[in-house]
């Protein structure tokens, strides 16, 4: 037997479909909590490897500015050089 909503025009759940629609729910529940955990560690592990790559790419441009750095002192090097040489020919 099971009770009958004439408004609503349904028959009502019994104690025990309410049970198992309540344990089904819970088991839904702990399954999007074990899903969410595992997306937040990916988006925890994406953001470090994000992270350890912003810190490769600052290393890099350091390196590149360090070797501009040295090219130019290398081509003002040069040009003293040049200019002794010049200064030498001529004398």
């Amino acid at each position: 037997l099971c009770w009958y909503d004439p408004v609503a025009g349904e028959f009502l759940p019994t104690r025990h479909e309410l049970a198992d629609g309540k344990r089904r729910a819970e088991a839904k529940a702990e399954t999007s909590a074990g899903r969410a955990e595992v997306f937040e560690a990916k988006a925890r592990a994406s953001e470090e490897r994000a992270a350890a790559s912003e810190a490769r790419a600052q290393a890099s441009e350091a390196r590149v500015k360090a070797s501009e750095a040295k090219a130019q002192a290398s081509e003002a090097r040069v040009a003293e050089l040049e200019a002794l040489i010049e200064r030498m020919r001529r004398s």
